[in-house]
């Protein structure tokens, strides 16, 4: 059962693995592993998206928290003739209980992910490996919102509307590899391989919307009156890859390792389908030399250096390729006097090309006093070249934007983890993880160094800049509103009397200084226990839900605001000489400075959350041998049971708008809370026998 009413999740899977000798030389084998899953699910207005291919829990996509975060509290659920009541001021925003009980959206997904493989030993130290692989999936949504009653004065009743939406999609792989093993003296082991990997992904989709359903015993297509979208898409996209590997280990104190990578893409144009991605890595245990004998303290030392390449092919699978629109809808979209059109989508680029992330690493690993204490630290430079991102384009040219490669970006950072095993008694053990790591990315370079700004001046704005981090791009406001007006008063950062693009800030970054985790295991006789912290320090969030919870503004669209914070609404500013951060009441909407991106909704992200607590008893073997049993343990886990965080929204684990639907460069767009559903508290009790 989900956390929100009339939402579940079922699954059933079948996994198995079989392989067989059939002789000194050849091995083959199969894995299958099948799932089902039927989840039921809501949205925020009922409305369907094909786009939507999996729930995203947003403020346009979670009715239980964005709808009833928004809507009066001095709402009924019910109208006094029993329908679900609506509020006439957010006609277009319905009822979020009606949303979670009546309007129903069904996901199954079918998939199987079969694997078969051959092992041939040809000869002793060399082994030929052939695997082929294959995700198969199948996806239907059912989404109906049967008629509503309407409540409003002079407004007939809803009509209902129903949907579905299908996705197939056949994804395999096809790899082969030698690999060779063998001794170079009494001293030194060499490995080498060589091989390829060929891949191909092929997916269709559609979605069918119907209206006019007058009963809401019927859901089904014939119910309706009219067909208001009919759309379907095909596509596919391929990769191929050639690879090798060279490992060279001397007395196990020197160590080489050499790898190179000839990939090929169909995403990308004629003349840069292929890239070259070369890397290799050297390590040297000190601890296996004469000179560190006299440190009886230090179990191992090893320093590595490592320097390589690597490709992203992260785009549209036909952004290199000239694209057109084609129809819409029976006489609308494209199509003309119902007859098939098209239009121009977007223009060919034939140079487009893989991006490029080249990285250094150094590194140490050590361990003390007989492996009770271990160690490990690196420091990396990482470069990404020739960024796939997406420009504008002059208006005369009929298209705004393009992807192309432009720009470099450079991350550096330093990882250090510490492991110790603090007690090892015969009934009592303690073993504790440290880890942290700290990251600044800078844009080394932008086509023609122009900003790359991404964003709108509702849900605030982020920032490509060279020479600095990727940051928020806001509007800067006064701490307190105008004491005569009760507006929010915004900085005019170059004194020329207009608040417009000129005046935004770089305002903090959504990448935090640093971050880690810490765990503990400790067992005492049959007992034993795992606690894990993770925390970030340092990153900023911009709080769109409370943005939406503090406007209180009518536009003729919409009333997000009809319900307000409580700090908001009782320290709003009302009478002339108030001395306060919360702005008046903007229903007239005579002030825009209200309700444009600005800092004063950026919030630190940092926290500390006890993510993992898990506590076990494992039966005693005399126990287990009166129940038959070798082995059984049982446990109490919870997820998420405590955060200690300044931040005002429910979770300040969020990143709304860098998935795949973000939009246009969403990967810029990083700690945004748009109204994201928090993770859970979970509480999990099970049982482990082993026969």
């Amino acid at each position: 059962e989900g956390t929100i009413i009339n939402t579940e999740f079922k699954r059933y899977s079948l996994r198995a693995n079989i392989d067989h000798k059939l002789n000194e030389i050849v091995k083959v084998g199969m894995n299958l592993f099948t799932s089902f899953t039927n989840q039921d699910r809501v949205k925020n207005d009922g409305s369907p998206n094909s786009a939507d291919a999996s729930n995203f829990n947003h403020i346009y996509g979670t009715p239980a928290l964005s709808t009833a975060l928004v809507k009066s509290p001095t709402q009924p659920v019910f109208a006094e003739n029993g329908y679900y009541s609506l509020d006439s001021l957010q006609a277009g925003y319905g009822n979020p209980v009606r949303q979670a009980t009546d309007v129903t959206i069904n996901n199954n997904v079918s998939r199987t992910m079969p694997s078969i493989f051959a092992d041939f030993q040809i000869t002793e130290g060399l082994k030929l490996t052939s695997r082929f692989s294959a995700d198969v999936r199948s996806e239907n949504e059912e989404w109906f919102n049967p008629p509503n009653p309407n409540q409003l004065e002079g407004q007939s009743d809803g009509e209902g509307q129903t949907s579905r939406r299908t996705f197939d999609q056949l994804l395999w792989t096809f790899d082969n590899y030698l690999n060779y093993v063998t001794e170079v003296g009494d001293d030194g082991s060499f490995t080498a391989l060589l091989g390829t990997s060929l891949q191909r992904s092929r997916f269709e989709s559609s979605f069918v919307l119907v209206s006019g359903l007058e009963s809401d015993k019927i859901p089904t297509f014939n119910g309706g009156t009219a067909f208001d979208v009919v759309t379907s898409d095909k596509q596919a996209w391929s990769l191929a890859s050639y690879f090798a590997r060279i490992n060279y280990n001397l007395k196990d104190k020197y160590f080489f390792n050499v790898n190179a990578r000839y990939d090929g893409s169909s995403r990308f144009g004629e003349d840069n389908q292929y890239g070259f991605f070369p890397s290799g890595a050297i390590g040297w245990r000190l601890s296996e030399e004469p000179f560190m004998d006299d440190l009886s303290g230090v179990t191992d030392l090893k320093v590595r250096a490592s320097y390589g390449v690597t490709g992203n092919q992260s785009i549209g699978n036909y952004a290199a390729y000239n694209l057109l629109n084609l129809g819409g809808g029976t006489a609308s979209g494209n199509n003309y006097n119902n007859v098939t059109g098209a239009t121009f989508a977007s223009i060919s680029s034939s140079s487009l090309s893989w991006e490029e992330t080249t990285q250094f690493d150094i590194g140490i690993d050590a361990a003390f006093l007989d492996n009770r204490i271990r160690v490990t630290a690196d420091y990396y430079v990482k470069t990404t070249d020739k960024l796939l991102f997406t420009v504008p384009l002059p208006l005369q040219t009929g298209f705004e934007s393009i992807i192309n490669n432009i720009g470099k970006m450079e991350n550096r950072g330093i990882e250090f983890s510490i492991n110790t095993i603090n007690i090892d008694q015969a009934d009592f053990y303690w073993n504790t993880n440290f880890n942290i790591a700290a990251n600044k990315n800078k844009i080394l370079q932008l086509a023609e160094s122009d900003d790359v700004i991404v964003g709108n001046n509702n849900t605030g704005f982020s920032l490509a800049r060279e020479g600095q981090e990727v940051s928020f791009f806001l509007y800067e406001r006064e701490e307190n509103v105008d004491p005569a007006t009760g507006n929010v008063v915004i900085v005019d950062q170059n004194g020329d009397d207009a608040i417009d693009d000129n005046d935004l800030v770089v305002a903090g970054s959504a990448f935090p200084d640093f971050f880690g985790g810490i765990n503990n295991y400790v067992s005492f006789k049959n007992f034993d226990m795992t606690v894990f912290f993770q925390y970030s320090v340092g990153n900023k969030i911009y709080n769109l839900t409370r943005r939406y919870m503090e406007l209180m503004t009518y536009s003729g669209r919409n009333i997000l605001s009809a319900n307000a914070t409580q700090a908001a609404f009782d320290n709003r500013w009302q009478a002339e000489g108030d001395v306060t951060k919360y702005p008046r009441t903007n229903f007239d909407q005579a002030s825009n400075s209200n309700n444009i991106a600005h800092d004063g909704w950026l919030e630190d992200g940092s926290y500390l959350r006890l993510k993992t607590l898990s506590i076990g008893y494992n039966l005693g073997p005399s126990m287990l041998e009166k129940m038959g049993l070798n082995r059984a343990r049982i446990y109490l886990s919870s997820n998420n049971l405590w955060t200690l965080t300044k931040y005002t929204g429910f979770d300040p684990e969020v990143d709304h708008f860098s998935g795949v639907n973000g939009g246009t460069n969403s990967g810029l767009r990083r700690g945004y809370d748009n109204g994201t559903y928090p993770q859970a508290k979970s509480l999990v009790l099970g049982i482990n026998l082993s026969f």
